[in-house]
């Protein structure tokens, strides 16, 4: 469905792993609107 594009999953940050910590501060703020991902 993806390569489709008939789904979209929306991305509401990005962080590479040297900055994990502010990603789990971002997600447990519980205001995020989309998945926050970690880059390696």
């Amino acid at each position: 469905m993806i390569r489709a594009g008939e789904l979209t999953v929306p991305i509401a940050a990005t962080f590479p792993i040297e900055r994990i910590r502010d990603a789990v501060a971002l997600q447990a703020g519980g205001h995020v609107h989309g998945k926050v991902v970690i880059t390696l």
